[in-house]
């Protein structure tokens, strides 16, 4: 009997053995599916972390492209500016040497005018002398036609450049004005 004691006993003892290792498997497992499920609740609240961060960084980017392409769009407007204010001032300066040349040509033309004038004034002088001084009044007359048709030519031009100092100026005024506008 003692030896059916010692049987039943190593059964049993191996049968408890058997239980606590399917005890301790079965515990392993659960705690193995409680931390899987646990790594699966963290990695979806990071799926949906990560999620929500890329949408953001997504509509971060189309607002940088957005933003670049306004940039862009810009700076190819201040080129055009720059290249039409370029065209303007060139046709400016242009526009400036031509009235340079104006009146250059209107101030020599006044010069002459002065002169012309000077002139004038001493012919006048030479008249008034020679109608005291003159014993041939023949001669005098014909010297007088002749210094009086001089004095007409002269008022003729004067009238004339007074006229084109003065159109001269309106269009410098104008010039002026329009590039204050």
């Amino acid at each position: 009997m003692a030896a059916n004691q010692e049987k039943d006993d190593k059964f049993e003892a191996r049968n408890m053995a058997e239980m606590n290792r399917k005890q301790k498997k079965r515990m392993a497992d659960k705690k193995f599916r409680d931390k899987e499920k646990e790594l699966k609740r963290e990695r979806g609240e990071k799926l949906i972390t990560f999620g929500e961060q890329n949408k953001r960084l997504k509509n971060e980017k189309k607002c940088l492209h957005i933003e670049t392409d306004g940039t862009k769009n810009d700076l190819d407007s201040a080129k055009a500016k720059a290249k039409k204010l370029t065209i303007e001032i060139l046709m400016l300066k242009n526009k400036i040497d031509i009235l340079d040349e104006i009146v250059n040509s209107c101030s020599q033309r006044l010069i002459k005018e002065v002169d012309q004038e000077d002139e004038s004034k001493r012919l006048k002088i030479k008249i008034g002398i020679l109608s005291e001084s003159s014993t041939s009044k023949d001669g005098w007359e014909e010297e007088r036609k002749e210094i009086l048709k001089r004095i007409e030519i002269s008022k003729d031009e004067q009238k004339k450049l007074i006229f084109q100092v003065k159109t001269l100026s309106d269009a410098i005024n104008k010039t002026r004005g329009g590039d204050d506008g």
